[in-house]
């Protein structure tokens, strides 16, 4: 990430992290995620620019209505750095297939943390299902948090 003005807060991140699925019924699923972060895309020179690890606790719903699959979810994680730096995340969003293999998707997080700035972000992003993968294009902003952001991602959704 690249901020027009003050090149203090560019930061680089990423995360790797396996998935596994707990419990499903009639449609309803409860998972875990877990693996290792670097850095921050979020914290400025607030710290979090080291090693870390996250741990994310997920629900959602996922089915079939009015003839277009969809899912809605929610999400809690905690992410800490071995700098002390710690941060909780709450994400919410749903997916809805609109035409044959066309999709959305909208996504809503807020984000606290010990020695971070406040984020609070929306995405909608547009993707098409391939077999192997799903591949989306799409728009984040903040919109209530301390920064001012604007970012254009591609998405690539490996499935197994």
């Amino acid at each position: 990430m690249a901020y027009e003005v003050g090149s203090q807060f560019n930061k680089e991140f990423w995360r790797a992290t396996l998935r596994r699925q707990l419990v499903t019924h009639k449609g309803w699923a409860v998972g875990v995620e877990g693996g290792l972060v670097h850095g921050s895309s979020l914290a400025g020179v607030f710290g979090c620019d080291e090693w870390g690890a996250e741990a994310r606790l997920s629900g959602g719903l996922s089915g079939l209505r009015g003839g277009r699959n969809f899912y809605v979810f929610a999400d809690a994680a905690v992410i800490r750095h071995e700098d002390g730096c710690v941060r909780q995340r709450a994400e919410f969003g749903y997916g809805v297939d609109i035409w044959q293999d066309f999709f959305i998707s909208q996504q809503l997080w807020v984000e606290r943390g010990n020695e971070t700035a406040d984020s609070n972000k929306y995405e909608t992003k547009l993707g098409y299902h391939f077999g192997w993968a799903d591949v989306a294009i799409g728009y984040r902003e903040e919109f209530a948090g301390e920064f001012d952001e604007h970012a254009v991602l591609l998405a690539l959704i490996l499935r197994h």
